[in-house]
């Protein structure tokens, strides 16, 4: 028997098997996107509740369309959610920034406070070792100018030291003072002599050959003066034992047992001078090296002598010292110093 299946009704099964797709019911399933958790949580109350439901074209479109403002919001939603919180990081992280800004500018404060507080508030440097420097140039400063200041006041008590042998017993020019001199020995001599300031002092050692030793000073100084004082002997085993009397001047006149002498009555004979004298010369005032009172000599064009004998040993050794200035031209002047039997 035959059958026409273009007349065969179809059955409901069938239809759908052979329905075009174009015209099947339309459903749309709305996911979830990544979005904050508070979005989230919203959203998993939404989808627990979806239904799928068949929608007509213009309703497909519209679901379409309210997906798409739904996943648009869920997303802008999620940016604006993290821009928020990245902003809050951002803000905490320039707070925390800024503090530790603030504790650092507040320790590198208190780190100069503590510089300043050290160099004493007034040196205005970087660092410590900046300080330290200046403290010290300005020591050294101030060091120099004092030392400068003594140097100025004590121009005329400055010391100097020349240590010397005697020469063996020499023969001298014979004159009123010198005619009964015997054994005689040179300590010192120049001729057109230097000038010698401040006050140098110059020592010696001697054996003693007699009894008895003469010392004697003579000088010439034509144009200026020779300064003598604090005339010393004393014998190396009795060191304590001065054998010089007024070896200071200090008595303010030549009395014994200092002997005077000016054999060929030279002018501007030697004289004992006051420091009160307030003697002044080429700008150089002449003073004592010691005490009130010096021996002071400027005989012109023939030496004066000034002697005194003191008592000694016969081979013991003696210290002698002296001290001597001289401001004068440089010509015209001779110094002697002798010792004698």
């Amino acid at each position: 028997m035959l059958v026409d299946k273009q007349h065969e009704r179809p059955t409901h099964s069938s239809l759908q098997q052979s329905a075009p797709v174009s015209q099947l019911p339309t459903t749309r399933v709305i996911t979830q996107p990544k979005v904050s958790s508070r979005t989230s949580s919203l959203l998993s109350r939404i989808q627990s509740n979806k239904t799928i439901i068949p929608l007509t074209d213009v309703e497909t479109s519209k679901a379409v369309t309210n997906e798409t403002h739904l996943s648009k919001f869920s997303a802008e939603s999620s940016i604006s959610q993290a821009s928020r919180s990245t902003s809050g990081i951002s803000l905490l992280i320039n707070s925390k920034r800024g503090n530790f800004h603030d504790l650092n500018d507040t320790e590198t404060g208190k780190s100069r406070k503590y510089v300043r507080r050290l160099c004493g508030g007034w040196c205005p440097c970087c660092s410590f070792c900046c300080c330290i420097v200046s403290s010290v140039l300005l020591a050294l400063l101030l060091a120099g100018l004092v030392t400068l200041i003594v140097l100025l006041k004590t121009s005329n008590k400055a010391t100097s030291t020349t240590t010397t042998q005697p020469s063996t017993t020499v023969t001298i020019t014979s004159n009123d003072c010198t005619s009964n001199w015997t054994g005689v020995s040179i300590l010192y001599h120049c001729d057109n002599c230097a000038n010698v300031i401040p006050y140098a002092q110059y020592t010696y050692t001697y054996v003693a050959i007699a009894t008895a030793t003469r010392i004697s000073f003579a000088f010439r100084e034509d144009i200026g003066l020779f300064l003598l004082d604090d005339v010393s002997v004393v014998n190396v085993n009795a060191p304590s034992v001065q054998l010089i009397v007024n070896g200071g001047f200090e008595t303010g006149s030549l009395s014994s047992p200092w002997i005077y002498c000016n054999p060929y009555g030279a002018s501007a004979a030697a004289f004992i001078l006051s420091n009160s004298a307030n003697l002044n010369w080429g700008g150089v005032t002449f003073l004592a090296h010691s005490g009130s009172y010096c021996y002071c000599d400027g005989a012109v064009t023939y030496a004066d002598y000034l002697s005194q004998t003191f008592p000694t040993n016969v081979g013991d050794t003696y210290n002698i010292s002296y001290w001597i200035y001289n401001c004068g031209s440089g010509s015209a002047s001779s110094a002697d110093v002798l010792l004698s039997i």
